[in-house]
């Protein structure tokens, strides 16, 4: 059951990033950034504005999937001590 749920956690986490990601148009940005030398200001403007709150997310919900992660092989070693 703690197993299940923390693996759930830990999958809904790690997809969510990458829905947010995306969804949110911020990858659709960071490509045009990345790729094209000549990119609008206003584009330029919106990747700065997004950048560092989309990437403190990131880093939220891996960290949020790693600690459920974490907690599956501590939980059985308990058990096994």
């Amino acid at each position: 059951g703690r197993h299940r749920a923390a693996a759930l956690v830990a999958g809904v986490a790690g997809a969510l990033w990458i829905g947010v990601h995306y969804a949110s148009g911020f990858g659709a940005i960071e490509a045009s950034v990345v790729r094209a030398a000549d990119v609008p200001r206003e584009v330029v403007g919106r990747f700065v504005d997004w950048n560092t709150p989309i990437h403190f997310f990131h880093a939220a919900t891996l960290t949020v999937a790693l600690g459920a992660l974490l907690t599956v092989p501590l939980a059985a070693l308990r058990r096994r001590g």
